[in-house]
């Protein structure tokens, strides 16, 4: 927050934080002014005025033009009584912060309105005096940006939401939020696979979407993975989720901890399942973990991994599965282990892996 110890009226009226706090309250802005006034009680009169000069100039519909900045000069001059009506405001907003501090500071009127009646002017004549709520909402439009955050292959990395929320974002996917993000609720949406980790709170849901599925907690954990245009699949492993299809067909489930749904192209319902939450999103702590997983879902994980690309010579073995788990393990390694029980050699050469098979009948 800016040093606004220093700030008189005029400068109050001229902020752009202290304007929207005043016109456009949130609960953020109350608690951050409040705070303020408590370590700058001294200044309490001052924003006081400022407040009522922006409420009553809100009354009104501004057009700038000569005739009319002539006549907010007039009227402030001479309509103090107008000044001091007290406006209506919306209950624990700015009024009932300002208000903890008796009113004691007496001003020169007229020295003080000529300051305040320049600043209004100056406001006008500059184009950034937005007196409707309406017009705060089109400042707010404008400013929305959308932040992503993208990881390519073999590349992981964690995000921290502006709630605390903590995601894994896994190699190859990418996440992306707007900047208006924790407002009204916590919404993301995924490409890839993340692990999500929730900071609570029961006033703004968390959701998740996906091409096909959004998913909806307040304070959880849970993976969510995507392929392509084919699949998606939300695993549970603490406290409850709500998913739902994100199309024309409707349909939603409940999750509780150790179930998950797997939704495929074409699908007209979603299906729940049981899953081992112990061996669940091991990826997020850089172990690969392969339990009777067909031979090409595990070189697409690999190649995802390590960022390279498997080239195989030979004819590859029909019904090939591959076990085991490797906690941050070289290629080399993984490579080594699934070779053995698979009876293939590799050679890596930079971000090409050659695998050569000498057998038709492996043993797992």
């Amino acid at each position: 927050m800016l040093d606004y110890s220093h700030y008189q009226v005029e400068d109050f009226v001229m902020d752009k934080s202290f304007r929207k706090w005043i016109l456009e309250s949130d609960v953020h802005s109350n608690l951050i002014w409040e705070a303020w006034l408590k370590d700058n009680a001294s200044k309490a009169d001052d924003v006081r005025e400022a407040q009522r000069i922006l409420l009553s100039m809100a009354r009104h519909d501004f057009q700038v033009s000569t005739d009319l900045q002539d006549e907010i000069w007039n009227n402030i001059i001479t309509s103090e009584d107008s000044i001091k009506t007290e406006p209506k405001v919306i209950p624990m907003g700015p009024h009932s912060v300002i208000g903890n501090y008796p009113d004691k500071k007496k001003y020169n009127f007229k020295k003080y309105w000529y300051s305040v009646a320049a600043a209004v002017l100056i406001l006008i004549g500059v184009g950034v005096f937005y007196i409707s709520s309406v017009e705060f909402d089109q400042e707010k439009e404008v400013a929305l940006v959308t932040i992503e955050k993208q990881n390519p292959r073999g590349q992981k990395s964690t995000v921290f939401l502006p709630d605390g929320s903590k995601v894994f974002l896994n190699s190859e996917s990418s996440l992306t939020y707007q900047s208006n993000y924790n407002e009204s609720d916590r919404r993301v949406n995924l490409i890839g696979e993340a692990f999500f980790e929730v900071a609570k709170d029961p006033n703004r849901p968390f959701i998740v979407e996906t091409k096909y599925l959004n998913t909806t907690a307040l304070g959880t954990s849970f993976n969510v993975k995507t392929a392509g245009d084919q699949s998606c699949k939300v695993s549970l492993l603490t406290g409850k989720v709500k998913v739902e299809l994100n199309g024309p067909i409707s349909d939603k489930e409940i999750l509780l901890p150790g179930e998950e749904i797997n939704y495929r192209l074409g699908d007209k319902e979603l299906e729940k399942k049981d899953f081992d939450i112990e061996t669940a999103a091991l990826w997020r702590k850089g172990i690969i973990y392969l339990e009777d997983t067909p031979f090409r879902e595990s070189l697409e994980l690999m190649e995802n991994w390590y960022n390279v690309t498997f080239i195989i010579e030979g004819e590859l073995p029909q019904g090939l599965q591959c076990t085991g788990r490797f906690e941050n393990a070289y290629l080399s390694n993984v490579l080594s282990s699934l070779g053995y029980a698979l009876d293939f050699e590799y050679e890596i050469e930079g971000k090409k892996v050659r695998l050569m098979f000498n057998s038709q009948n492996p043993s797992l």
